[in-house]
């Protein structure tokens, strides 16, 4: 009995950890009284790690132009991805049904951030390329 109690936590556990984190995440970044959507693209990279490009939709005027992420890493249920042209970090959570990443976007000051899995309806458009591997 204890046995097959251990085998269904591990199994679950590796679940977890074996998250598929690719797709489109959007998000809002509260920093004072002014919003930014934010949507992270994340593939998974050719060599087994993973790429993200960030666009922040409401910043710039063509909003097909992304800003490409130095690092994503995916440990155990932990995200975390540096930006270095915006002086940006993120670690968050991913959820247990990888339907969100609660997190802290860091740019100067801390701030919470919530990513969701995008939806069609995500205003703006935001041209399909591919992640640019580093």
């Amino acid at each position: 009995m204890k046995t097959s109690l251990w085998i269904a936590a591990l199994a679950t556990i590796g679940a977890l950890y074996a998250q598929d984190i690719s797709g489109d995440w959007q998000g809002t970044l509260k920093a004072g009284p002014r919003e930014f959507r934010l949507i992270m693209k994340i593939e998974k990279g050719s060599t087994g790690g993973w790429n993200g490009l960030l666009f922040s939709i409401d910043q710039v005027p063509d909003r097909g132009v992304g800003i490409t992420a130095n690092s994503v890493t995916l440990e155990g249920s932990t995200l975390k991805f540096t930006i270095n042209a915006a002086r940006a970090t993120y670690e968050g959570k991913v959820s247990a049904d990888a339907a969100s990443i609660q997190g802290t976007w860091t740019q100067g000051s801390p701030y919470h951030l919530k990513f969701q899995h995008a939806t069609p309806e995500v205003p703006g458009k935001i041209h399909r390329r591919t992640v640019c591997s580093l």
